[in-house]
């Protein structure tokens, strides 16, 4: 199933930062389930476990962009600025 359409994809196929992305999500939400379900306590403070889960996508968007600005292109699909 084209590894599930380039794991839902804005290109054509899958990368490891999106696939890691998707292992840290559910990843996190088994682990926010057990603390809350079998601990019986409140939930916890999200704001580490959702860096922890866009980490993965955010390094991946930085280092396309740096690729992109090296080989002579802004983000925007533009040559870049010239100084």
């Amino acid at each position: 199933m084209g590894f599930f359409k380039g794991l839902f994809s804005d290109s054509s196929s899958a990368s490891f930062c999106r696939f890691a992305t998707w292992v840290a999500l559910l990843f996190g939400c088994v682990w926010v389930s057990f603390i809350v379900w079998h601990l019986k306590t409140s939930l916890p403070a999200l704001d580490g476990l959702i860096a922890f889960i866009l980490a993965p996508y955010s390094v991946g968007k930085v280092n396309e962009t740096i690729q992109k600005y090296n080989a002579g292109q802004a983000p925007n699909g533009q040559p870049p600025a010239k100084e």
